[in-house]
């Protein structure tokens, strides 16, 4: 299929007005809350946030693009182990996987706590924060079980297609992230349940949620979109792409932490 001036000025076109719409309802007053707020202004709310950590710790926003560097590279070297040693690989990957859940939680605690509750004490801090990590636990160990149940039915099934039972295993494990991440707030808190707390909230505020979150994950969508795309149609060699993954990891941990940040935001207007 070629695309012309016509059909690409009309995709422009098609975008602007997409966008707009969003924006428009993305403005709309649709959290409940004591005072006005809206999607939008939750997501402002969360990249200012971001922002203020970044100037008043700066090495705690180092260590979260740290954390995103580390798992760039680990994944790296597990590609690597694949040529050779492919069940050292999978190990490998695993692990990786893991760490990261588990440091990424530690430092998202960071952002709730700094919006949500600045005035906790040493002592709820790091209480809070463990409880964030025995979630991100559970959470991965969710997450592998289902992985490895994917890989069981297509095993033993006959005729089961690998592809999409693995998709679908891949959509699972990404809501299971997902509602890890939403308890934390609520834990940063204090909360007795913050799972069951945090979905009752979104519950009785869906319609503005499904829009911070849309906003929360887009900019991160994005960065994996033109990453993917730019390895799809250039190459680098290995010393190349290691420095390029500097940047990258930084980017990615920004709009990590942005994420973070939006959904702070948005518990700080509804809880």
């Amino acid at each position: 299929m070629t695309l012309t001036l016509g059909g690409a000025l009309g995709f422009a076109v098609a975008a602007a007005i997409l966008l707009a719409v969003f924006f428009w309802i993305a403005s709309r007053q649709l959290l409940l809350s004591p005072y006005p707020s809206s999607p939008l202004s939750a997501a402002q709310g969360g990249w200012r946030a971001v922002f203020q950590l970044i100037w008043a710790a700066p090495f705690v926003a180092l260590a979260g693009f740290a954390i995103k560097l580390s798992q760039s590279w680990g994944k790296d070297a597990a590609n690597i182990l694949l040529r050779h040693w492919p069940r050292t690989w999978s190990i490998t990957g695993e692990l990786i996987d893991l760490a990261f859940a588990l440091a990424w939680a530690v430092f998202a605690m960071r952002i709730y706590l700094y919006v949500l509750a600045p005035q906790a004490t040493p002592d709820e801090v790091g209480a809070r924060t463990r409880r964030a990590v025995i979630y991100a636990l559970g959470g991965w160990i969710v997450t592998f079980l289902l992985t490895v149940a994917g890989i069981g039915l297509v095993i033993y099934v006959r005729g089961a297609d690998r592809g999409n039972v693995m998709k679908t295993v891949a959509y699972l494990t990404y809501v299971v992230t997902l509602a890890v991440a939403l308890a934390r707030p609520a834990i940063a808190t204090g909360l007795a349940r913050p799972l069951r707390e945090s979905l009752r909230m979104l519950w009785e505020n869906w319609i503005g949620a499904v829009f911070v979150l849309i906003m929360a994950i887009a900019p991160f969508a994005l960065v994996y979109f033109g990453v993917g795309q730019l390895l799809r149609f250039v190459r680098f060699g290995h010393g190349l792409a290691l420095v390029l993954e500097i940047p990258i990891a930084a980017l990615a941990a920004f709009c990590y932490a942005a994420f973070e940040g939006t959904i702070a935001a948005m518990y700080k207007r509804i809880m």
